[in-house]
């Protein structure tokens, strides 16, 4: 339904909520609940956090150890996975 944006798909379209409500849980749960506050609220970060966590400005922001850096990347990898799946599976639906 909406613009065809990185923050629609991965951060507010509606169809992909369930996806997107336990990806970011597991997300809050493998940073820690203060560092993710930090960027929770700004979805640029979000969005940056998801893309790459290892980007130098998120630094400024949030301290990821190397372990938490493996495990944003690993559960990057599967919720991108897991939401453009479902993405696939509404277009299928909507043709």
């Amino acid at each position: 339904m909406g613009d065809e944006t990185r923050e629609n798909l991965l951060l507010k379209c509606k169809a992909h909520t369930e996806v997107r409500s336990e990806g970011i849980n597991m997300l809050q749960h493998i940073i820690g609940r203060q560092e993710f506050a930090a960027i929770h609220c700004n979805g640029d970060l979000l969005i940056q956090t998801i893309l790459d966590c290892t980007y130098v400005s998120l630094e400024q922001h949030i301290n990821l150890s190397k372990k938490q850096k493996n495990d944003v990347e690993r559960w990057s990898q599967i919720y991108c996975e897991r939401i453009i799946s479902s993405r696939t599976g509404q277009l299928s639906v909507a043709i």
